[in-house]
């Protein structure tokens, strides 16, 4: 059989070749994160050393195709977790982000130091030095800034320099932030389970967590209120489900007065527990909820948008005789009140008759399926939007030339705007789990089978050169020091190994490190840390790069 079309096909610049290529280095770099090593698996980051083994064989590639590929995979990668992390990051900037980018700020600056101490004393060209510096932090917006520097005072000599320097520490700081990750896990003897039962506690466990209490009416001064009078003098966001009026037990209407000896059921936060205690009598032993009535809680699936979007605009207890005792929004309990917005993916903790009830959900959808079709116009108005912030020049006085995001921390941040909101008029911005992983993955992968293919001949050259190993030792060096000891740090602090992992990603812009610690257990612990420091550790990324080469010229 003539294979002549075969060879001719793998020696051609043809898209078909790119794609072949493509999956040479992601089907087998797949195989090889599976697999275990010390206890330890790669994960996704299995598809860069992959890609490299293909760039290495030499085989003819158009640069043009595999940049686009590189770039668009990155931009779905950061998009989606953006929007997957967008309320928790907006919480965690709340809850502890000064001290996260702190941290961040201290991984930046050590890395950067050691960077400019490793040239000082091994006599390394600043664009050598400013290439490894690059690679080490797994941050390609930096090297691209550096490049322009360069460019502009060297030539495109040093730019493609500090590119050789960059393909030679990109793989070693990959190995080296995993190994991190993978040493303070044995070292602590951490066990994934408790770490994520840990969280879910100390969600639990805030403040702000809404819980349910049973009351007795001993207050005489709430004595002929009416349940909508009793919720305004109370002062504090609260939901009264069931009353209990001389053994009656049903939900209560706004104008329905209560009297002395009622009994209610209130939903509110874990903090206004005692205030409201104090304030209408005392805690019942018997709970309202557990008694047998025929009011039921059913969880209702916002799958359609209601007329009305605002939970008072919705007027349930009129219509329905229902009241809403919770929102759960993208895993977050939530106390209601009358404007509280809707949104698509929603969960409504409802009490209320059974029929009533389903006349609610019928109303907003409560169809998981119809959530499965994925909206796929405002992601591309967001990738828009997110290049467009990305591309806009930022000027610094004393700096030659203007910063920008780029676009990794354009779309970043545009997505973690819209996962916040979740809408703006007709546009909703959800999307469901399985679509949101399926965007990630398939983006981190893309991007890292093209910058393993193009790296591969470059990294191959210069690992064999006299210079090729201290290079990479000056990159494990100047990742692991910062990373592992900080690392260190944060857990002796008692922070959750989980956070930890996605705060040290983050810092270090490694979307493989983010990919090795998802892939270890399931929980958005590492996502949102990852998101807490990314946007502003690439901020300082790119602008460290082009200091470390004006200041070192």
């Amino acid at each position: 059989m003539d294979f002549q079309w075969l060879i001719d096909l793998l020696h051609s610049n043809s898209s078909a070749h790119s794609v072949i290529l493509l999956c040479l280095a992601i089907f087998p770099g797949l195989w090889l994160g599976d697999r275990s090593f010390f206890g330890a698996k790669f994960g996704i980051a299995g598809v860069l050393f992959s890609g490299l083994a293909v760039g290495i064989l030499g085989l003819p590639t158009d640069s043009h195709t595999l940049d686009f590929i590189r770039e668009f995979g990155l931009i779905l990668y950061v998009f989606a977790t953006g929007l997957q992390v967008g309320r928790g990051f907006f919480a965690s900037l709340r809850d502890q982000g000064f001290v996260l980018n702190a941290v961040a700020l201290l991984i930046v600056v050590s890395g950067t130091g050691l960077a400019m101490l490793s040239k000082w004393i091994f006599n390394l060209p600043v664009e050598s030095s400013v290439g490894i510096l690059a690679g080490a932090v797994t941050n390609t917006p930096s090297l691209g800034a550096a490049q322009q520097a360069l460019k502009s005072s060297l030539g495109e000599a040093a730019a493609n320099q500090a590119g050789t320097g960059y393909a030679v520490a990109y793989p070693c700081a990959v190995f080296s932030i995993i190994m991190s990750l993978y040493l303070i896990r044995r070292l602590f003897r951490v066990s994934l389970e408790d770490e994520v039962a840990k969280l879910n506690a100390a969600q639990e466990d805030t403040p702000d967590t809404p819980t349910s209490i049973s009351l007795c009416v001993q207050n005489p001064m709430l004595a002929g209120l009416s349940i909508a009078e009793l919720c305004n003098v109370v002062g504090v966001p609260v939901v009264f489900s069931r009353i209990q009026h001389e053994g009656e037990l049903h939900v209560p209407g706004d104008q329905d007065l209560i009297q002395l000896g009622d009994h209610l059921q209130a939903d509110c936060s874990k903090r206004d527990v005692e205030r409201i205690i104090r304030f209408i009598g005392h805690r019942d032993g018997d709970e309202l909820r557990r008694q047998p009535s025929s009011l039921t809680v059913r969880r209702i699936l916002i799958s359609k948008l209601p007329k009305h979007r605002k939970l008072g605009q919705m007027r349930l207890i009129e219509r329905f005789h229902v009241r809403v005792t919770r929102i759960f929004r993208s895993g977050i309990a939530l106390m209601p009140d009358a404007h509280t917005s809707l949104h698509i993916g929603d969960f409504l903790n409802a009490v209320g008759e059974p029929q009533e009830l389903a006349k609610l959900a019928q109303e907003v959808g409560d169809r998981a399926s119809a959530l499965d079709h994925p909206r796929l116009m405002p992601i591309f108005l967001g990738i828009l939007l997110g290049v467009l912030v990305g591309s806009l020049p930022i000027h610094f006085p004393g700096l030659p030339l203007p910063l920008k995001l780029g676009l990794a921390g354009g779309p970043m941040l545009v997505a973690l705007f819209m996962g916040f909101i979740r809408q703006i008029g007709p546009l909703t911005f959800y999307m469901s789990t399985g679509s949101n992983l399926m965007l990630r993955e398939f983006g981190i992968i893309l991007f890292l089978a093209s910058v393993g293919i193009a790296s591969g001949p470059s990294f191959f050259n210069a690992i064999i050169s006299p210079n090729g190993w201290q290079w990479a030792l000056l990159a494990l060096g100047i990742n692991f020091i910062p990373v592992f000891s900080v690392g260190i740090f944060l857990r002796l602090k008692h922070m959750n190994y989980l956070s930890i992992c996605g705060v040290l990603a983050g810092s270090m812009t490694s979307s493989p490190a983010l990919g090795y610690s998802n892939s270890l257990i399931e929980s958005p612990a590492q996502s949102i840390g990852y998101a807490s420091v990314y946007p502003f550790t690439m901020f300082l990324r790119v602008i460290a790069s082009q200091v470390f080469v004006m200041a070192l010229l």
